[in-house]
């Protein structure tokens, strides 16, 4: 498998009182995303994502809280 691995910040909806969540992924593998190569045509993609251990940072990811 080739498909390379990637760091992801992933964003909640800002809460009414301006306050943000966000989880920082450490290894993340997409795969999907087919390209349509005709002129004119449309394309629907769908994207896979899935998450993975890391043993460097004993997690799989981090939540973190940003008071708004």
């Amino acid at each position: 498998d080739s498909t390379p691995e990637f760091g992801e910040i992933i964003m909640a909806t800002k809460g009414a009182d301006g306050s943000l969540w966000e989880a920082d992924l450490f290894r993340v593998k997409g795969t999907g995303l087919p390209i349509g190569f005709d002129e004119n045509a449309f394309s629907e993609a769908s994207v896979t994502a899935e998450a993975f251990y890391d043993s460097q940072k004993n997690g799989v990811f981090k939540l973190r809280y940003v008071n708004g």
